[in-house]
């Protein structure tokens, strides 16, 4: 019986393959039909077709331009025709087409599965011809103000970047940023797909473009470089990272703090990044769900097992020969109580992971320490807490800042939190 039904299939499947190429035309035509009826009609026979058929890439050279002329996806910035000298910085705030050429959702949806058909389909190396229309089609989806929409287009960023990331390399910028608004999007699936698809663009760009993301991710801005217009008016940055601390949404945090943990495990310039990620693998420790808070600190743990495996000979004295630090009276005080969800001492890799960027960050968490908002002097103590634990006797060198930091805010805020965490 199954035998049957797969010889019916195979026959299927040739017999569209050889319909494809004289029906393909009549059909993309309909795509700017004015009955919104028809136009959706034609779109769900070829994608019907692209569900049976097994080559695609003779769809592509008419596709393609049809495509791009019903999303208006060239030109994006409208700074094509433009000197370099007059474009103005690329902008890290999430943008939205206000105005898509085709009025109908639903359209626009079962455009953009006809897109995730075709990358799913055909391997990398045949989209290299249309490879600026096929990028600037997704940019143009996922900046599509319908939810699903953008979902689809980030599934299908994360598809298109499994494959062959080198011929993406010069892309990875532009599309990192058509995910930003994905991860501001009010839906916590569509975040958490634009979270999915981010991960997967940032290995695209490895060792060179990685780091323009994470600068726009974190809004961070060169002092030395100051736009003409900031003297003006005022300019907005947004902290991604920082909102997904904040979220909500269970499942988005767990799905943020896993993809900070795979940029840190995984990426080929992970140390490039640690010190901008590992402030937030930090804050995690303080979730208010305390399956978040253990996960954070196993995926601290794997860092830190990662850093041993990786930099083996720095600390093979530490390793083989136990070497306890002179603060712990040979030993004596290192199975210390710890606070939750610290289940034991960190290990030794994550604690000198941590060590090395903790310089960078004391002076923010002294600033915040004072804060007006209670939020924020939470987060920072917390904060503060979790960095004495991994750095141990390391933090001594820093005591003359951070003493005079806390009876600062303690005297000056009379503050609970503050002095919970000092007992502790």
């Amino acid at each position: 019986m199954s035998s049957s039904c797969n010889k019916r299939l195979r026959l299927i499947n040739k017999i569209m393959q050889q319909l494809l190429p004289s029906i393909q035309k009549p059909l993309l035509k309909r795509f700017n039909d004015p009955v919104e009826k028809c136009r959706e009609l034609a779109i769900l026979i070829i994608k019907k077709f692209f569900q049976e058929c097994d080559d695609l890439t003779i769809s592509f050279p008419y596709i393609f331009p049809v495509l791009v002329e019903k999303l208006a996806a060239s030109d994006l910035e409208g700074t094509d025709n433009m000197p370099d000298v007059m474009k103005p910085p690329p902008s890290q705030m999430p943008k939205v087409i206000s105005s898509p050429p085709e009025p109908s959702e639903e359209v626009r949806l079962k455009i953009a599965e006809i897109v995730t058909l075709m990358i799913e389909k055909t391997i990398s190396d045949c989209f290299r011809a249309y490879l600026d229309d096929l990028v600037n089609i997704l940019r143009t989806l996922a900046m599509d103000p319908y939810g699903e929409v953008i979902r689809e287009a980030c599934d299908a960023y994360y598809y298109l970047c499994k494959g062959d990331t080198e011929i993406l390399f010069h892309f990875t910028v532009i599309m990192g940023k058509s995910t930003f608004l994905a991860l501001t999007h009010k839906h916590a699936k569509v975040r958490c797909a634009g979270l999915k698809a981010l991960n997967a663009i940032m290995y695209c760009g490895a060792w060179k473009y990685t780091v323009d993301i994470f600068e726009a991710l974190i809004g961070f801005r060169d002092p030395n470089v100051v736009p003409i217009k900031d003297f003006f008016e005022a300019s907005i940055k947004i902290n991604y990272f920082a909102r997904f601390v904040d979220d909500k949404s269970t499942l988005v945090r767990e799905t943020f703090y896993k993809t900070m943990a795979n940029w840190l495990l995984k990426l080929p310039d992970k140390v490039d990044h640690e010190g901008r990620v590992i402030p937030y693998m930090l804050s995690a420790l303080n979730d208010p769900n305390d399956n978040i808070q253990d996960l954070a600190f196993e995926l601290l743990e794997e860092m830190g097992l990662d850093y041993e495996e990786r930099e083996e000979e720095k600390i093979r004295d530490q390793k083989q020969y136990a070497l306890d630090a002179e603060w712990t009276n040979n030993g004596e005080f290192v199975d210390l109580p710890l606070p939750k969800p610290f289940k034991h001492r960190p290990r030794l890799g994550a604690r000198n992971v941590i060590r090395g960027y903790v310089r960078r960050y004391l002076k923010a968490i002294y600033k915040e320490l004072s804060d007006w908002i209670l939020e924020n002097r939470k987060r920072a103590a917390t904060l503060l807490l979790c960095l004495i634990i991994y750095t141990e006797d390391y933090i001594t060198q820093f005591l003359d800042h951070l003493l005079l930091s806390l009876y600062k805010a303690v005297l000056e805020k009379d503050d609970l939190v503050l002095r919970d965490k000092l007992e502790i």
